[in-house]
């Protein structure tokens, strides 16, 4: 879409030419003193002439006091000498029409305000309570794909309260795992080359590997009867040992 002329308006802007001004002029004068009566800011239009000489809508694009610098003979008319005295009128033209009409059409419509124009968003909320939606899109509709940046960039969604208590991140390429600072970051990566799984807790490299023949963890396996007991660990160097007492719940099974 064509950028939008917008233009400035003023009230009653209504003034005279301070001498005459031929076809070819780029500069006319007002009435000493009406300048203020225009806009400051620009581009606005004039229509300078009367009912003897003709009429002719000029683009004014800056003003020095009482001097007006225009473009001359604007949408279709032909430029013309105007004698002294030759009223001089601000005057809101198809052009502003059009405009104005081409930006509401365009906004409704949406594609040609938004598609293809936003190279960088970033969507906040204020304090307070709010609710948010997600969509599936139907079978054969358009996707949507979020995307990290350049290389070393990263991409993450977090999933909870304020204290965020899960975190997928998307690293940028292939054995790039996101080193962290703060105890419980996280990292889920497959490897598009060799479709492996990674999975990883804080900073550093992956903690476990999965593929489709092996499961890969660099550190001692404890298998327990529950969360912080202990039972049968499996070292870093593959000695199946005992940590402290087994009971009839801990359970190890090598083997298909």
């Amino acid at each position: 879409m064509a950028a939008t002329t917008w233009m400035t308006i003023a009230n009653r802007a209504e003034s005279a030419l301070d001498g005459s001004i031929l076809a070819g002029d780029g500069t006319l004068d007002v009435t000493t003193g009406e300048g203020a009566l225009f806009p400051a800011a620009f581009d606005f239009m004039i229509n300078v002439g009367d009912d003897a000489q003709g009429y002719e809508l000029m683009l004014c694009t800056g003003r020095a006091g009482d001097t007006l610098t225009v473009t001359r003979a604007q949408e279709g008319d032909g430029a013309l000498p105007f004698t002294d005295a030759t009223d001089v009128k601000l005057r809101v033209t198809k052009l502003y029409v059009t405009n104005l009409q081409d930006a509401i059409n365009n906004i409704e419509d949406g594609t040609n305000q938004i598609v293809g124009n936003v190279s960088a968003l970033n969507i906040g909320a204020a304090s307070g309570a709010g609710t948010g939606q997600i969509k599936a899109e139907a079978a054969g509709a358009v996707q949507h794909s979020i995307l990290s940046g350049g290389a070393g960039d990263y991409m993450s969604i977090g999933l909870g309260r304020a204290a965020i208590e899960m975190d997928v991140v998307v690293v940028a390429g292939n054995d790039q795992f996101f080193t962290g600072t703060v105890a419980g970051d996280g990292v889920i990566d497959v490897d598009d080359n060799t479709k492996e799984l990674f999975l990883g807790v804080g900073s550093g490299g992956p903690q476990m590997r999965i593929d489709n023949t092996t499961v890969i963890i660099p550190v001692a396996l404890t298998v327990g009867g529950g969360y912080g007991s202990t039972g049968v660990s499996i070292s870093a160097a593959g000695v199946i040992q005992a940590d402290g007492a087994i009971t009839t719940d801990d359970d190890l099974t090598v083997g298909g």
